[in-house]
């Protein structure tokens, strides 16, 4: 369902750029598909339930592969400059480890926590501009491009306890909007395909709630944290005048 979710959000965003209106023959249509590693900064947990409240520091979050795809949009008018939605998924588990932290009223805490499955889902909405170098007849883009792209995101954050809470096994789901930002560069291979290198750094907040029935009365337990990312994708890059030409 969360894919599906995703490909559906991903499908209208990418009807609100093509139909807002006629474009000149000239344009440039992109389709992307990219697969690469995340690496996610230690994360801070702040949590509250049972009583009280506290946090942990520097839990460590495992390297993961990122995968997805990108449908733009460069105008003829200006030619250096473009739109573009991404759907990217990683999953940044947090393993088992010993915990550091401090709880309200009772000081500096330290404890082994269980590993927390957490598969992230996202789509971004990116302003993207583009040096065209290597310029001649065939690619009158460019041949070599150097690019940014800056914009917000969407991310979909499932965390999946694996022991830390009675029951096991829970799982609880967050949305929330994030930002994208990155730079990368495009070699065109042939008029309509290019690879490309990317670097992209990603940023949101999201939070959860589990239960926990091990007390009495059974107890709420909220969990929140900023999720800042690295990511470095490779990738395949296919380009078409749009609307095509007859």
């Amino acid at each position: 369902m969360r894919a599906i979710r995703l490909w559906g959000v991903v499908t209208l965003a990418v009807g609100a750029v093509l139909l807002t209106g006629p474009a000149p023959a000239s344009a440039e249509f992109q389709l992307d598909l990219y697969v690469g590693g995340a690496l996610t900064n230690n994360v801070d947990f702040s949590f509250s339930g049972m009583g009280g409240s506290g946090s942990t520091q520097g839990m460590d979050v495992s390297n993961a592969l990122v995968f997805g795809g990108r449908i733009g949009y460069w105008f003829d008018a200006l030619p250096w400059f473009g739109v573009a939605v991404d759907g990217f998924k990683f999953t940044p588990d947090i393993p088992s480890q010993t915990v550091n932290g401090s709880f309200a009223g009772a000081g500096a805490v330290s404890g082994q926590a269980q590993k927390l499955n957490l598969t992230i889902q996202a789509v971004s909405f990116e302003l993207k501009a583009r040096l065209p170098l290597l310029k001649d007849a065939t690619y009158p883009q460019g041949r070599l491009q150097p690019y940014v792209l800056a914009g917000p995101a969407v991310f979909f954050a499932d965390l999946s306890d694996t022991g830390n809470f009675v029951a096991s096994g829970q799982s609880n789901s967050d949305t929330e909007v994030g930002v994208k930002a990155g730079a990368g560069v495009a070699f065109q291979i042939i008029p309509q395909i290019a690879v490309f290198g990317e670097y992209r750094f990603t940023h949101f907040n999201p939070s959860w709630s589990f239960t926990d029935s091990s007390v009495t009365p059974r107890a709420s337990f909220n969990l929140s944290t900023n999720i800042n990312t690295n990511q470095f994708v490779v990738g395949l890059s296919f380009r078409f005048p749009w609307p095509p030409r007859s």
